[in-house]
């Protein structure tokens, strides 16, 4: 309570006491919940009053004596009699604090105190014994008590404080309303206090004594959001955060005494509070919770019980469930918890803060804890709540014995799964394996702990990859974990085991490949083609993962495998169309993952990498939302290749590196090549070797290449190696991939059209005629809607081409690559296409030529490209000349200032330039600014357009 609030309410009680000094008895009622200061101010009042010549007598009602037969009164005499009938400074109350003895020679009230209180002995010796004998002695006790308490009263005054009235027992509540009756025109003033939300064990005396026309009343309530503020800024400091105001109130509820302890943990916590600057985040810290446990121990024992069954049950606690943990009537439960509500130490019947919660659990004896962990879990079960909160509690008393305890186990598992909490999730089916399972119940254990440990790290899933492949001579295997346990045997390239667990799986199942097809799961065909497409060669795995009609190259199911459509069948249309399908439709969970991921593939490969880089940010997104490493970094790589695709060779590069950091190598398994590849390849493409080179040198699993990541792999290598002049080495790994492409019978251009890549080395060295034959080949077997590979082979094939007909391919080329939306073949096009016209003398389609190279080439970070256009050789097979024929606008500039001029058109940086040139950058500047004025421009752009000859 403030200090305001303090002198408010002690004006109130001291013009009371002032009434009752008149001769006019006052009943004052305090009242307020728990922690809110009562007894601070009832202390005040009784230091204020203390000069004043007055008998004070004080007492607590306590739970324990409610039945107790003028238990209340007793303590009010038995501190009289000892210390004293207190006047002035002085104190009588139960325990001892009386110093005054002014009256003790009076020994008119010596005698009625001596009389009363052995009248009250006889009281409590004939309690239990012949119920009339017993009301004989209690009525005269009752009679010699209000005489003592008139004797007290006839002196110069008297002041009753009584604390937790509601617990006082029904004889003296009789006795002190018989008093008040009785003590008109006596100076006597009583000071009740009394807790708010707790109904009073005799409700009718209780109300009769406090309804009286002389009672007054005193609400001690919540403390207000400013008030909060101004506690604040008197303990700490002038400079208090708004958030921080509003987050101690609310965690406070208002409490006085939750707001002093949360001071006492700010103050703890060493940070600058109230100074400029003051940190806004609330410490809830060890003082929060010793203060919180008083409260809520000082509050009614059906109250702490209320806390402590909710405290237990958490969220899933209602007033009816409280009540059959505790084995109490709801009616009790909802009063209680009304009071906490009242009190600050509830809000809507839940905890304001978890340390609250934690306080009250952590404060209950482990059997008692341990106890009602194991009610609550029977009590949540057959209450049908959800398997997660059952389980909580099983895991939290350690007694996982229930006969339904392990499909709620598994249960659990699995929405946590879902939430994305695997550490949960992993415990759940640890306790579940403890257990005695069913067949059917032992294996969803196994299917889910290979999915909960893959989604974080596939290296946590090899034990219980181990525990199924463990069984594969056994019985019959339960389906799901023996098709998970399929997935990550191909994921780390154990082919064999895979190939083992295939047939196995077909054979468990009864029924023939063409008929099993149609129940796989879903993206399992994507998997099992990207890692291991020799299966696509023998039956009956052919016809098990294609379905009988695409094994023979007839139309497709409507909901074939996008990735198949593409692979298997060649129709890129279809593909795109039944990706979008799989996207649209489909949630990302472990179930679809492969699904989509196979999609986005599939797009890409059918010559739509646009269209999967819109996909593949949106599931990138909500693989972080489901807290999914693992599929992030799927999405990642994915996207990845399509920047790369598109061009984007910066972000291609940042985004497949960002992949590999998510996991260690070893992790990816066979997968590894996909994001090495795109990393290394882009990096080759911006002319960063060294950066290629560090990707290549990462160590990779020979079986990488029996899949599809091996083939991306040795393009991105073989790339490399052309880049820095290893032609034959190149050679190699483009003629690898071309072998392994017509042994899996998946010669398909989208994916790596090998055909180019093999002509690119042997142009390098020097074979023109066979490159041309690979070339002519390759373009006759590409269907018209397939642009980017027919751009790049076109392009290449123009080098074989005389006079006017090599820049019309070439100009072929372009819109094969401008169709495709490739624009790094494009610029390399363009840059081809000026050299070809500089052969013909054609030097203004020449410089338009090379200026459009130059601009895609600065876009795409192309950084071997763009020196190649001036003459430099950074890229091997890739050299044009510096444009020549300056138009006639540079006839007006020095030397110097032409040298400046063309090197600023062709796009080097000042910085370059001066180096180039041995100059300082000032030089470089001051050569710019003359050129700019002699030319009449203001840019680098304007300067271009006057460099490109218009006039």
């Amino acid at each position: 309570m403030t200090a305001p609030a303090i002198r408010r309410n002690l004006e109130q009680l001291s013009v009371s006491f002032a009434n009752s000094m008149i001769g006019e008895p006052q009943v004052v009622i305090v009242s307020g919940p728990v922690g809110s200061g009562k007894s601070e101010l009832l202390g005040a009042f009784r230091r204020g009053a203390a000069d004043a010549d007055v008998t004070f007598l004080a007492a607590s009602a306590l739970v324990l004596e409610t039945d107790q037969a003028l238990g209340v009164i007793r303590a009010l005499l038995e501190g009289a009699a000892a210390g004293g009938a207190a006047r002035g400074r002085g104190d009588a109350g139960r325990n001892g604090r009386g110093d005054g003895d002014r009256d003790a020679d009076d020994r008119g009230v010596r005698r009625s105190l001596a009389r009363a209180l052995d009248d009250l002995g006889s009281v409590a010796s004939f309690a239990g014994l012949e119920p009339a004998a017993a009301q004989r002695v209690t009525l005269r006790a009752k009679e010699s008590v209000r005489a003592a308490l008139l004797d007290l009263a006839a002196g110069g005054g008297l002041v009753i404080c009584i604390d937790d009235i509601q617990y006082a027992d029904s004889a003296s509540l009789e006795v002190l309303l018989h008093f008040v009756r009785r003590a008109q025109n006596t100076r006597v003033l009583m000071v009740l206090g009394a807790r708010d939300g707790l109904h009073p064990r005799h409700p009718l005396l209780y109300q009769e004594l406090i309804g009286g026309s002389s009672s007054q009343q005193i609400r001690l309530g919540a403390l207000s959001r400013d008030v909060v503020a101004q506690i604040l800024e008197d303990e700490l400091g002038p400079y208090i955060p708004s958030r921080l105001v509003a987050d101690c109130h609310a965690v406070s509820g208002g409490n006085a005494a939750l707001v002093r302890a949360l001071v006492d943990d700010l103050r703890a916590s060493g940070a600058p509070f109230g100074e400029r600057n003051s940190p806004s985040r609330l410490v809830v810290g060890e003082a929060f919770s010793q203060a919180y446990l008083s409260l809520l121990y000082r509050s009614d024992p059906a109250m702490l019980r209320a806390g402590q069954g909710l405290a237990v049950l958490g969220e899933d606690a209602t007033p009816l469930l409280i009540g059959q943990l505790l084995d109490v009537p709801p009616a009790e439960v909802v009063e209680a918890l009304a009071a906490l509500n009242s009190a600050g130490l509830l809000e809507d019947g839940r905890f304001r803060h978890p340390a609250a919660r934690s306080a009250v659990l952590g404060n209950l004896a482990p059997d008692t804890r341990s106890r009602l962990h194991h009610d609550a879990a029977f009590l949540l079960h057959d209450a049908g709540a959800g398997a997660s909160s059952v389980v909580e509690h099983l895991i939290a008393c350690g007694d996982i014995s229930a006969p339904w305890a392990v499909s709620c186990l598994v249960e659990a598992a699995e929405q946590e799964l879902v939430a994305g909490r695997v550490a949960r999730t992993v415990a759940y089916l640890k306790a579940a394996q403890l257990m005695e399972a069913d067949e059917r119940q032992s294996g969803q254990i196994k299917e889910m702990l290979i999915r909960a440990a893959w989604r974080v790290d596939p290296v946590m899933a090899l034990p219980f990859l181990d525990q199924v492949v463990s069984t594969l001579h056994g019985g019959p295997m339960p389906p799901r974990p023996a098709f998970e346990a399929l997935k990550l045997l191909l994921w780390n390239g154990r082919s064999d085991e895979a190939r083992a667990m295939l047939e196995r799986i077909l054979v468990d199942s009864g029924r023939t490949p063409a008929e099993f097809n149609m129940g796989l799961p879903v993206g399992l065909t994507s998997g099992l083609l990207c890692a291991y497409p020799a299966l696509l060669q023998d039956e009956p795995a052919r016809s098990l993962l294609l379905g009988g009609e695409l094994a023979a190259q007839e139309s497709l199911p409507a909901d074939q495998d996008p990735l198949t459509i593409v692979l298997a069948a060649g129709r890129d249309a279809e593909a795109v169309a039944s990706a979008e399908q799989v996207l649209g439709r489909s949630r990302l969970d472990d179930s679809t993952l492969g699904a989509l991921a196979g999609a986005l593939t599939a797009m890409i490969y059918a010559g739509q990498p646009g269209k999967a880089a819109t996909w593949a940010e949106l599931l990138l997104e909500r693989a972080g939302e489901r807290q999914a490493p693992v599929w992030g970094a799927i999405f990642s790589a994915v996207l990845a290749e399509c920047l790369l695709r598109t061009g984007d060779l910066r972000q291609a590069a940042r985004s497949a590196e960002t992949a590999l950091s998510s996991m260690p190598a070893q992790a990816w398994g066979i997968l590894v090549g996909a994001p090495l590849a795109t990393a290394a390849l882009a990096r080759t493409l911006m002319g960063d070797y060294e950066g290629a080179a560090r990707h290549l040198e990462v160590p990779v699993p020979d079986a990488m290449f029996g899949g599809i990541p091996g083939l991306h792999y040795l393009l991105a290598r073989g790339r490399y190696n052309l880049a820095i002049d290893r032609p034959y080495a190149a050679l190699a790994d483009f003629e690898t991939c071309g072998n392994l492409m017509g042994q899996w019978r998946l010669d398909v251009p989208g994916l790596v059209a090998w055909r180019v890549e093999a002509a690119r080395a042997m142009f390098a060295l020097r074979r023109p005629e066979p490159a041309r034959g690979l070339l002519d080949e390759q373009l006759k077997l590409l269907r018209p809607e397939q642009h980017r590979p027919r751009g790049a082979a076109l392009r290449l094939k123009a080098a074989t081409e005389r006079g006017e007909e090599r820049p019309r391919v070439l100009w072929d080329a372009v819109k094969s690559t401008q169709e495709s939306g490739d624009p790094v073949e494009e610029a390399f096009a363009f840059a081809d296409l000026a050299r070809a016209y500089q052969a013909l003398g054609d030097a203004d389609r020449a410089r338009t030529a090379v200026r459009r190279a130059r601009s895609i080439a600065i876009a795409c970070h192309i950084e071997p490209l763009r020196h190649s256009l001036t003459g430099s050789r950074d890229a091997p097979g890739e050299g044009l000349p510096a444009v020549t024929n300056p138009p006639r606008h540079m006839a007006e500039l020095s030397d110097a200032e032409r040298r400046v001029t063309v090197l600023a058109v062709q796009g080097f940086m000042n910085r370059e330039i001066a180096q180039r040139l041995s100059v300082t950058v000032s030089t470089v500047e001051q050569h710019l600014t003359r050129v700019y004025r002699k030319l009449g421009v203001s840019s680098r752009s304007d300067l271009a357009t006057v460099y490109g000859g218009r006039e």
